[in-house]
């Protein structure tokens, strides 16, 4: 009895490693851009559940190297953007200033979007297989 009851608790935890119940994330990024005024550092985070893309976020870091940018006037206009995706399902657009940085975050859940919306995005949720975009993406960023 006792063995048996071992070799099933054996057998679940195997079947839920080998299934894969938890998220596996890509994470690449790369300098989009570097000038005397402004590093812009892009982030690609994707979420796969098995080979399943589940979750595709792209970030913004700005940083301000002089005061010559009106940190304000590029912020207003990000929100903006932000407003445009209000109250599509599935979509999270956050922007934040922090320390004389701004954030810049777009934030995707496959399953709960739309058609229409799947279309507006459809270049985020081109992406394969882990091991396919991972190979892409590698090509252009940095990926762990």
């Amino acid at each position: 009895m006792k063995k048996s009851l071992m070799t099933l608790i054996f057998s679940v935890f195997l079947i839920m490693f080998m299934t894969g119940c938890e998220k596996t994330y890509l994470s690449c990024s790369k300098v989009f851009t570097d000038t005397e005024d402004l590093k812009i550092y892009e982030t690609i985070k994707l979420g796969y559940k098995r080979t399943k893309l589940v979750n595709s976020n792209i970030y913004y870091d700005y940083q301000f190297k002089t005061d010559n940018i009106d940190v304000r006037t590029l912020k207003t206009a990000m929100e903006l953007e932000c407003e445009e995706y209000k109250g599509k399902k599935g979509v999270t657009c956050i922007v934040r200033e922090e320390e004389g940085e701004l954030h810049f975050e777009l934030m995707l859940e496959v399953q709960e979007l739309n058609d229409d919306t799947k279309e507006l995005f459809s270049e985020m949720l081109e992406h394969g297989s882990y091991m396919e975009s991972k190979e892409e993406l590698s090509k252009e960023y940095t990926c762990k």
